[in-house]
This record gives structure tokens, sequence and C-alpha cells, in this order.
């Protein structure tokens, strides 16, 4: 059988504060507008649970390498939603969701970062606290903006 979400147990909770926290004003990156969140709440809860069910079984995503050639990649969240595993090329790497210090989408770098010319509009890119950085690229902008809000969102239930 499938994994459910309630295999994640209580860390739904710690998803849970994060919608909560992307829908407070303060936070600009991923507030939503409007007065009346009961929409967006039943929506993000939606689109999450889908986001977070298909990372533990693992998700197929595009990665950009350094020197801009795509390759196929497979990422994984653990169950307790704390750390991404992605595969690719037949290595595997262990990204803590607390390391990842920045999620940027298309060309929107930190400015102390210089925007490589294959990072496009279509491209997601974590900035890590070791200053490394991982790159993906969708097939349109709203998959991007999708995964950036997802991901932005278990990075506040991790930190709540």
């Amino acid at each position: 059988g499938g994994v459910s979400i309630s295999a994640v147990g209580q860390t739904w909770q710690g998803i849970e504060r994060g919608i909560a926290a992307a829908l407070h004003p303060r936070n600009a990156a991923t507030h939503i507008e409007g007065d009346d969140h009961t929409h967006e709440i039943a929506d993000l809860r939606a689109l999450m649970r889908g986001f977070i069910q298909g990372l533990i079984r693992g998700s197929d995503y595009t990665v950009v390498l350094e020197g801009g050639e795509a390759a196929p990649c497979r990422l994984f969240v653990s169950k307790d939603l704390h750390v991404l595993q992605l595969s690719f090329l037949g290595a595997t790497y262990m990204i803590e969701i607390q390391d990842i210090r920045q999620i940027c989408l298309g060309r929107n770098l930190d400015s102390k970062l210089t925007v490589p010319d294959f990072v496009e509009e279509r491209c997601d890119t974590l900035v890590l606290r070791n200053g490394e950085c991982i790159t993906f690229r969708f097939d349109d902008i709203e998959g991007r903006d999708a995964f950036a809000k997802c991901l932005k969102i278990l990075r506040l239930a991790v930190d709540c």
C-alpha cells in the first residue's frame, strides 16, 4: 500500500503551522492576500498533502548541473520531514531542511551570488547555509512556483 499522510504523524501539525505562518502578513515571500483565508488554506493543505506524499514515495525532477546540463533526479523526504534526499547520476545527497537558507525563483538569486547563464525563469534554486546551491528546472512557471511554495512552507514547518 501507499504511504498515507498520517505516516508523518505529528509533523503534519508543523505543516499546519507552516501554512499559518505563510499566510501571516509579515511573511511577504509566501503571504497570500485577502481577508478570508479559508479557501487559500484548503488549497495549500491539498497542495502540501500531494507534495509531501509525492516526496515520501520519491518525486522525479530535473536538476541543473554546474555546466548547465540537465539531469533527471529523484527527490525524497524523510518521514519526519526534516531531511531531503536527492539522488542523481548514481550519487545521493542528504539536505537538512533547516540548512536551506533561501529558495530563489528564476534568476532572482541572492545579490551576493552570481547567477549562472543557465539559470532561467523556469528554475528554482535552493541556497544552502554552506553557500552551495542546487537548481531545479521545471516544465513551466506554475510547477516552479508550486515547488517553491511547498518547500518554503516545509521549511517554515521545520523551523516552527
